[in-house]
């Protein structure tokens, strides 16, 4: 028993020590404590662990994107500028509540992944 217990914490460790290795985490400026903060919507996908973020009509998705990216230190990996505004990316966590309180954005929501299912034969 004793022996098995340790080999969990051990093992517990291992996985934590990588997991925290593989993170780097962006210090939250002030304004990630704001009031309001847009939604959170979805949730979290390990086979898509990014974000989307979608901004409020109006907003330059190109520019707005960069000055995001440059601010929280993340790199999108997809710009949308077509019918949905934003951009999608991995995101610590203190890049999220950050973007969150950014007055340009609708709302924040997890990545998912999908699959079409085959046409059923008739």
């Amino acid at each position: 028993m004793r022996r098995a217990t340790y080999q969990m914490i051990v093992g517990a460790t291992a996985v934590l020590t990588v997991t925290a290795a593989g993170c780097r985490e962006v210090a939250a400026p002030d304004s990630a404590r704001c009031a309001d903060p847009a939604p959170l919507l979805g949730q979290f996908d390990p086979t898509a662990p990014g974000f989307i973020v979608v901004y409020r009509d109006g907003v330059d998705a190109a520019a707005e994107t960069n000055r995001l990216a440059g601010k929280y230190d993340f790199t999108p990996t997809s710009v949308y500028t077509s019918a949905l505004h934003g951009f999608a990316a991995r995101l610590p966590s203190a890049a999220v509540a950050g973007v969150r309180c950014e007055r340009s954005v609708a709302y924040v929501e997890h990545d998912a992944s999908a699959w079409l299912a085959a046409p059923r034969a008739r």
